[in-house]
């Protein structure tokens, strides 16, 4: 052992009954305890809407990736039932349009390309969502963090 790493017992006891004598106790200031609640619900908070931030721009490149697709799909689905031709029986012949209204509304409604049209308002719809989630919710997670004031 080196020299001067000497303890002297003595010393040591008489020092360690002075050591915590001159020691003042503090009080935490008031309302910290709420402060840090409230912070540490802040950064969950940040945390959650980071993660549905993230979730709605994947859903928004999805469905701008699988729009044009389902675009066409619903054209084609229209073009194969037949569905223009029906539609221009309206500018042709609309009196017996006319005469025939439920039987004509129930054709088109049976030339229609339901799940093709259902896709299509499903990618409108999550687009637009997602458009309006990312536009009202961008400028929270660019917040500077406070610090909390003592």
């Amino acid at each position: 052992m080196h020299p001067l790493f000497v303890l002297d017992i003595r010393v040591m006891n008489k020092d360690y009954e002075n050591l915590f004598a001159d020691i003042v106790l503090l009080e935490p200031p008031e309302g910290l305890y709420e402060k840090i609640i409230q912070r540490i619900r802040d950064e969950r908070n940040l945390l959650a809407l980071r993660r549905k931030f993230i979730f709605f721009s994947i859903l928004l490149a999805g469905s701008i990736s699988v729009f044009i697709p389902t675009l066409k799909a619903v054209q084609a689905g229209l073009y194969e039932s037949g569905f223009s031709y029906f539609i221009s029986l309206i500018f042709s012949d609309f009196d017996i349009i006319i005469g025939y209204w439920q039987n004509f509304v129930i054709l088109l409604l049976g030339a229609l390309p339901a799940m093709s049209l259902v896709v299509l308002f499903t990618t409108i719809f999550s687009f637009l969502a997602s458009i309006k989630f990312i536009a009202r919710n961008t400028k929270f997670l660019y917040i500077k963090k406070l610090s909390i004031n003592i």
